[in-house]
């Protein structure tokens, strides 16, 4: 008998050692289920104390971590990116999951606009753009107009550094594009932060892409007099 309690007061030590790993893993689901595990020591240590008020609040917390667990693992589920969004998937979003992927598409609004001005310099877009061809003009002030090449993202830099827009955006003819409003973006921001760190990732690497293009058509001056 006296072992068995000197067992169950290593259970408190356990489940605060558990909790101290759990907040050490950098994944958010081995952070919940190493969450969960401690507190359901703990629970138990408090059980068998009489300590009812703190084994019932943590048998809560145990629910809800147990629930996060099981929607993390649904999200992380085998997910097929349908055949017509695959290659758009690798060379552009593959820096979220393809079920991340899928959701960030699908809360994206479908328009179809003709020579529209989709940001004006010194102003906040209204949202972020996605051009899958096409082409845009891009004016900023003191400087000529120049040509950008679809596939892209617009808005992006403005989204990013949360600064108005450095430049004024045009598409040149019709096209399709899908837009994210703001608001759409600032409730995805603060209800799935680790999806919204991936969208940043995608983001950043769509601006490295046009800043390399732009630096595969500058030509030196000394190059062209040649």
């Amino acid at each position: 008998m006296a072992e068995w309690a000197l067992l169950l007061g290593y259970l408190v030590h356990l489940g605060y050692l558990l909790q101290l790993v759990a907040l050490l893993a950098r994944d958010v689901l081995w952070l919940r289920a190493l969450l969960a595990l401690a507190q359901s020591v703990v629970a138990v240590y408090a059980i068998s104390r009489g300590v009812v008020a703190i084994a019932g609040w943590n048998l809560v917390l145990v629910a809800i971590n147990s629930f996060w667990v099981v929607r993390i693992l649904r999200e992380r589920r085998a997910v097929t990116i349908p055949q017509n969004l695959r290659a758009l998937y690798e060379a552009h979003f593959a820096a979220l999951r393809a079920g991340e992927f899928l959701r960030f598409w699908a809360l994206a609004e479908v328009r179809t606009v003709q020579a529209a001005e989709l940001t004006r310099e010194g102003q906040v877009p209204e949202a972020l753009y996605w051009l899958g061809q096409g082409h845009l003009t891009m004016e900023k002030w003191g400087q000529p107009p120049r040509r950008v090449q679809a596939p892209c993202f617009v808005g992006e830099m403005s989204l990013l550094t949360a600064r108005p827009a450095s430049a004024t955006v045009r598409l040149v003819g019709q096209g399709e594009l899908r837009a994210w409003p703001r608001p759409v973006l600032e409730r995805l921001q603060r209800q799935q932060p680790v999806l919204w760190a991936r969208v940043q990732s995608v983001l950043g690497l769509d601006l490295v892409y046009k800043i390399q293009r732009e630096e595969a058509r500058y030509v030196p001056l000394e190059a062209s007099r040649a």
